[in-house]
């Protein structure tokens, strides 16, 4: 999305899927990098949010950081500098609903108000390729037979999470197996200006509602 200061954008995805290498690659565009909730904290912090053993106040705790992550959107944007952020509010969100927490989430929404994104690109891969990147990258195997980070099952939940929310955010699903990092970033640059250029050019333009299939990318590498 875009607004007269700067342009933000927002990322979400599972592991394995280039969303780290590609925020890199905004980096070096001079993008304002918000960062993902435990990059904010430290080992000892991060430590004992998850010794609280409970997870109403695991998610309150994770909430706290993103209210940080909130003014330091804020405080980009003042700044009128572009931003990109790793992960959004609903990346912890998803997080409980792909373990079965509904009761949980849906008892945190009617209490608190959380501010959507009015857009996310959301990487994905299929579940061969992610496996066949998580041992490229050196992952062993035990740590992706157990980690739930890895099973097709919790990632399929993630997606249909996002997918619930298609009213609030748009949700535009890039499979990104046969495209890398500076040809997603350009790929998403130019939807971005596209839509800007439109939105200046028609007051009445609205875009589209981006619905649950995958945009398919494949470039000469």
């Amino acid at each position: 999305m875009f607004t007269i200061l700067g342009m933000i954008i927002f990322l979400d995805g599972g592991v394995c899927t280039g969303k780290t290498s590609l925020v890199r690659e905004f980096e070096k565009d001079n993008f304002v990098v918000i960062p993902e909730h435990t990059d904010l904290i430290d080992e000892d912090e991060e430590k004992r949010i998850f010794s609280l053993n409970d997870d109403n106040l695991i998610l309150k705790e994770f909430m706290k950081i993103e209210k940080v992550r909130n003014m330091m959107i804020l405080s980009a944007l003042i700044e009128k500098r572009d931003i990109v952020v790793d992960r959004s509010v609903m990346s912890t969100l998803s997080f409980y609903y792909a373990i079965g927490k509904y009761e949980l989430i849906e008892n945190y929404l009617k209490e608190n108000q959380v501010n959507y994104p009015e857009k996310i690109y959301f990487l994905d891969v299929p579940y061969e390729e992610r496996t066949r990147r998580a041992y490229q990258r050196g992952d062993d195997k035990e740590k992706i037979s157990s980690d739930i980070l890895y099973k097709k099952s919790f990632n399929e939940k993630i997606k249909e999470f996002f997918l619930n929310f298609q009213k609030t955010t748009k949700i535009e699903y890039i499979d990104t197996s046969n495209i890398n990092s500076k040809q997603l970033k350009r790929y998403i640059l130019n939807r971005e200006l596209t839509t800007q250029s439109n939105v200046l050019n028609d007051k009445e333009y609205k875009e589209e509602i981006i619905t649950d299939k995958y945009y398919e990318l494949n470039f000469d590498i």
